[in-house]
């Protein structure tokens, strides 16, 4: 897509704009780890020609009559910041990026004697988790092509497609079709306005041009293969998915963690916002990098979450009532009706109440039919062998807990974001043991081991 004519922001991308600040970045960060020699130069032709691929990496934002717009770059503008530095709990120490000075990416390598860590910051209003992750797939694709001095074969993509981004393959028709099993979400819509989600730990927000940036900091714990297989056998056993028992162990854990603190009553209401991929045809599929995503919201009571069979049960049929009417169409819809009303060159506001107490987002197994896969299903790319991916979603105003689950090589991972201006690194650390251990528990355990219960600082 080479035209520079301004691409009109979505309702979705408005929203992600409306809700970051400098106080809460609205970045999605990745981290892979790798292994083997990095060669500079071939690297950043690599990342050069996955910008070029994906146009929305190379655009900026532009507003005029109040109107939001992507103003697309002819050229590559991303550089590769090469470092060297320990890796921690920290991956970023200031993640905000202002898409109206620069380009909502930035990508930094940190060296070391055996490999390397490649850190990927893309601001959420031009693409999601997915998305990205495709885009990365095509950076190690270039990556390869080039180290061995081929073509590359890449996917089928559409850059012209972009202006549909936001119509979800559908047509009048089908949009006829679905809008009375919409009606099903209106209750769900009532609850979500009148009910009151509390956060994770009470505090004060972070505001104004004096408070301090937000870290990104991270705990991630990987399962051993058996402990993930056991997990999804025992999804299969009870006909549910490996998301529900997920989710299960999230609320458990969180609940545990409320109540420990003595910050919990059973009149509360913890909410999970669940990111849903709307792709669904073979269109969407050939987008480039963008947001083609809803959201759909999980509300449940601390006495809800004691019940492990009612909590277990209520996710599943609450997600496939969702699925099966298309309900998470209603975020969407929503977002396009109150667009020309609150997005409008609006600076960033605080809400006054907490929106969701935690965000879950299972990613799925990545890059499964990737050609790149070795025999433990790693990429390996022009000689470095990519031996673990991480990624967190951004936090928001109250919301002090993101979790996201992956399946890469064969390995499950659980990955908690945290504020550490609200839960020091110990508090996390319990808070994901926590859920760690009841994964374990869903899994047919008695409890972890020693060794697999230990929560990982996200170094290799």
């Amino acid at each position: 897509m080479r035209s520079t004519k301004p691409l009109r922001c979505t309702a979705f991308e408005e929203l992600m704009l409306a809700q970051d600040s400098p106080q809460y970045p609205c970045v999605i960060v990745y981290r892979l780890h790798l292994r083997g020699r990095i060669v500079h130069s071939r690297f950043e032709e690599a990342v050069a020609q996955m910008i070029e691929r994906h146009p929305l990496f190379r655009s900026r934002l532009r507003t005029r009559f109040g109107r939001s717009t992507w103003d697309i770059q002819p050229t590559p503008e991303c550089q590769v910041e090469w470092v060297s530095s320990q890796v921690d709990s920290t991956w970023i120490e200031d993640s905000y990026m202002d898409v109206r000075k620069e380009i909502g990416l930035r990508i930094s390598v940190q060296e070391r004697g055996d490999g390397a860590v490649l850190v990927v910051q893309v601001h959420h209003a031009i693409v999601d988790g997915l998305g990205i992750f495709n885009a990365i797939h095509d950076l190690w694709l270039f990556y390869d092509a080039l180290s061995r001095g081929v073509a590359p074969s890449l996917p089928t993509v559409d850059a012209e497609a972009l202006p549909t981004r936001n119509r979800f393959s559908l047509t009048w028709r089908k949009l006829l079709e679905i809008i009375p099993r919409q009606m099903i979400g209106v209750a769900g819509v009532r609850q979500f306005v009148t009910r009151r989600p509390e956060p994770l730990v009470p505090h004060s927000l972070f505001w104004g041009e004096r408070t301090s940036p937000l870290p990104v900091e991270v705990l991630t714990h990987r399962f051993e293969s058996e402990v993930s297989d056991s997990l999804r056998s025992s999804a299969k056993k009870q006909k549910l998915n490996l998301n529900d028992l997920l989710a299960a162990s999230i609320f458990t854990g969180c609940a545990q963690f409320r109540a420990a603190r003595s910050e919990q009553s059973d009149a509360d209401w913890l909410r999970m916002m669940v990111p849903v991929s709307m792709r669904s045809t073979k269109a969407d599929q050939q987008q480039t990098a963008c947001n083609i995503v809803s959201s759909v919201f999980l509300d449940r009571t601390p006495g809800q979450i004691r019940d492990r069979d009612y909590l277990v049960d209520s996710i599943h049929q609450e997600m496939e009532l969702i699925k099966t009417n298309r309900l998470a169409l209603m975020f969407n819809f929503s977002l396009w009706v109150r667009k020309l009303v609150l997005f409008r060159n609006r600076p960033p506001q605080p809400p006054s109440k907490c929106q969701a107490s935690m965000v879950f987002t299972n990613l799925g197994k990545v890059y499964a039919r990737s050609p790149l896969r070795d025999a433990e299903q790693r990429i390996v790319s022009g000689g470095l062998v990519i031996e673990n991916v991480e990624a967190v979603a951004p936090l928001t105003p109250y919301m002090c807990a993101a979790f996201t689950a992956i399946q890469y090589a064969k390995q499950l991972s659980l990955s908690l974001r945290y504020d550490p201006r609200v839960i020091n690194r110990d508090a996390a650390e319990s808070l994901l043991e926590g859920i760690v251990t009841d994964v374990f528990v869903q899994a047919g355990y008695d409890s972890p081991t020693s060794t697999t219960a230990a929560v990982a600082t996200g170094a290799v």
